[in-house]
């Protein structure tokens, strides 16, 4: 180990004071650098990692790309190294932030999701929340709603019981913008109204209170309550701290005034309105959000005059803002003023934007759905991964097993062989003894093993003959029946199919006889399609209208074949049930997702259940086996109209 003198205590004192924004930036870089310098000395274990990480996250906010990815890149080799999943982690999300803020969000998301894995293994459950916030907000960006709001949730529930108020109101800020953009906007409002709350408990951070009134705002306006709109505004207005900290802010804010106004229909004092906040863009340094500013002043303005009819004006500003959203890579208010400069310019000016408008916005369609689908192949992908490794090491452990087995069993033979050689007739006597004893014992347990066997065996071959061949010779006989009933020549093509099918009872007899013990489905044939035509055949033979659904999200091919045989046989008991008793005219079948289980509904129209007869026949008391064997449970009720239904519920697989 490297000697040095110097503390750990040393290299956080310089640490804190480059995070100092208060002092001279070159003089924060002083103090950094004499932190990284002092950290290069150490030895290379937990701690310099540690420090390093840290180090590389100061570099990245003061500006410093290139030191930023060195570390981070040192920090990752380290860690992996050390086998230190939590530093491990650490850099990949470092890796993430650089990446989204690079607008490179495929790679963003990628290190996001591999970092948050390691933090829900580690049971790390803020930083976890932290990394799934930002892959939610990464999933916004490319206009995967539903996506983010689930990994919003998730995140959220990271947070519960903490006091990390800038993470809880930042995934309510979020729930809230995406609810407003998928058009719920009584839902946006409530979760802005909650990041409010949150944003008041961040004491340092005044600005997020107006960033949440801001975007409480502009959902007031999306709604068409513009008189809300503007009251919020004006309360933003109050925080004076923050819009003299931030006069870009204050821009925004006085410039959503004069749109509500605008989209209210109050002209009184417009354009004035609009020009106030200009001029302060106009006094200000040139950053992206005093750009963004300008933007979304002059678009407003663009409106404005071409609802007043002034084209030429109208015209300007959103030429301006083509250039400014050009410059800058504003995709979103490029496409803005190409559709206003298609309304208010002459034709042949007005085809060109109009097919510029529409050229830019399939391209930016194309690359959101590129972007999603690479998401959701970086999920898929890593699932995959995980999987093998999982493998990989369990196929390693059970080597390692097998190895110590035998090692184990050599060191025993050695042992009994060097016993049986001080004393034979001993240890024969009593191998002896021991070999009855266990002779006795396989004997006693093999006679009670055969005897449940048989027990088993003969309850499945009873399911088996009730569920699926007596069914079967129902339906066939009632169809036999019928046409017996009727005359005339016409009727013997059907009912040689009714032979057929017969004919095909013949065959599953057989099948179960000579393969009783057997309990696997036909993986070959999808799930849901012999479900679906099991409900077809039996609907058309009993003359039944039927409805069959399956949630999309059920992944059948992670359930054991042994739970979906069993699925299959209560829905065919269920059916037949149905065909016996109930008098109905239309089923309704459906696969469905409640609270992570599995829910399976059977409706008719029937007459119901009698109540003094549920529970009581043998059908229903077969399904209510089959569904104890797959660890479920089955309620039977009455339909609030006609009809009876059977709801079996079942955990989804882990």
């Amino acid at each position: 180990m490297k000697s040095q003198n110097f503390s750990e205590k040393d290299i956080k004192t310089y640490i804190d004071q480059a995070r100092n924004k208060d002092l001279d930036k070159d003089l924060r870089l002083r103090h950094l650098q004499n932190a990284h310098g002092l950290v290069k000395k150490m030895a290379d274990d937990v701690a310099k990692t540690t420090f390093l990480l840290e180090i590389s996250r100061v570099y990245y906010l003061m500006g410093d790309e290139k030191l930023f990815l060195e570390l981070n890149k040192e920090v990752y080799d380290q860690a992996v190294f050390q086998n230190d999943s939590l530093k491990i982690a650490g850099s990949l999300r470092n890796s993430g932030i650089y990446y989204r803020n690079k607008s490179q969000l495929d790679s963003a998301y990628y290190s996001f999701f591999q970092s948050s894995k390691i933090y829900h293994k580690l049971e790390e459950k803020v930083l976890e929340g932290r990394t799934l916030l930002s892959m939610a907000i990464a999933q916004k960006n490319v206009k995967d709603y539903t996506g983010s709001e689930v990994t919003t949730i998730r995140a959220l529930k990271c947070f519960e019981g903490s006091e990390n108020y800038f993470q809880l109101f930042s995934s309510y800020n979020n729930l809230g913008i995406i609810s407003s953009e998928l058009g719920r906007y009584e839902d946006a409002i409530k979760y802005h109204e909650s990041a409010y709350e949150y944003a008041k408990k961040i004491v340092a951070s005044p600005s997020s209170q107006v960033i949440s009134l801001n975007n409480l705002g502009l959902t007031y306006e999306k709604k068409g309550v513009y008189l809300e709109a503007i009251e919020v505004y004006k309360k933003a207005l109050t925080y004076k701290e923050v819009m003299a900290k931030s006069p870009g802010f204050y821009a925004i804010i006085l410039d959503n005034i004069a749109y509500a106004k605008f989209r209210l229909g109050d002209f009184r004092e417009l354009p004035d309105l609009f020009y106030k906040p200009l001029k302060i863009c106009d006094t200000i340094a040139n950053t992206k959000d005093n750009v963004k500013a300008k933007i979304s002043i002059k678009l407003h303005l663009a409106e404005y005059f071409r609802s007043t009819g002034a084209l030429e004006k109208s015209k300007k500003c959103a030429t301006d803002v083509r250039m400014l959203a050009k410059k800058h890579d504003y995709n979103a208010d490029l496409l803005s003023a190409l559709l206003l400069l298609s309304k208010v310019s002459e034709d042949k000016e007005a085809l060109f934007n109009a097919q510029r408008y529409i050229h830019l916005n399939d391209s930016l369609q194309q690359q959101e759905r590129t972007t999603r689908d690479q998401f959701a192949r970086i999920r898929f992908e890593t699932d995959i991964l995980e999987e093998e490794k999982e493998k990989v090491t369990k196929q390693k452990e059970l080597l390692i097993l097998v190895i110590a087995g035998i090692l184990l069993l050599a060191i025993l033979l050695f042992v009994i062989f060097k016993q049986q050689q001080r004393n034979k007739e001993l240890i024969f006597a009593q191998e002896q003894r021991k070999a009855n004893e266990e002779i006795y014992r396989l004997m006693l347990s093999q006679q009670v093993k055969l005897e449940e066997g048989r027990q088993l065996e003969k309850r499945r071959v009873s399911e088996e003959l009730h569920d699926g061949v007596l069914g079967r010779l129902f339906g066939t006989r009632l169809g036999l029946d019928g046409l017996n009933q009727r005359q005339g020549d016409d009727q013997a093509p059907k009912r040689g199919e009714y032979i057929s099918e017969l004919a095909s009872i013949e065959k599953e007899i057989r099948r179960i006889s000579h393969d009783l013990s057997s309990n696997t489905f036909i993986s070959e044939v999808a799930f849901v399609e012999v479900v679906e035509k099991l409900v077809r055949e039996h609907s058309e033979i009993h003359k039944l209208g039927y409805e069959f659904e399956n949630h999309p999200a059920i992944i059948w091919e992670e359930i054991k074949d042994a739970v979906k045989i069993n699925i299959y046989r209560i829905i065919q008991e269920a059916l037949q049930n149905i065909a016996k008793h109930s008098q109905a005219k239309n089923v309704e079948i459906r696969f469905d997702i409640v609270a992570d289980q599995i829910k399976i509904t059977i409706l008719d129209d029937g007459i119901g259940f009698k109540k003094y007869n549920i529970k009581k026949g043998i059908g229903l008391k077969n399904i209510s086996s089959r569904v104890k064997e797959i660890k479920g449970s089955v309620s039977f009720t009455n339909n609030e109209g006609p009809g009876a239904k059977v709801v079996v519920t079942l955990a989804l697989p882990e």
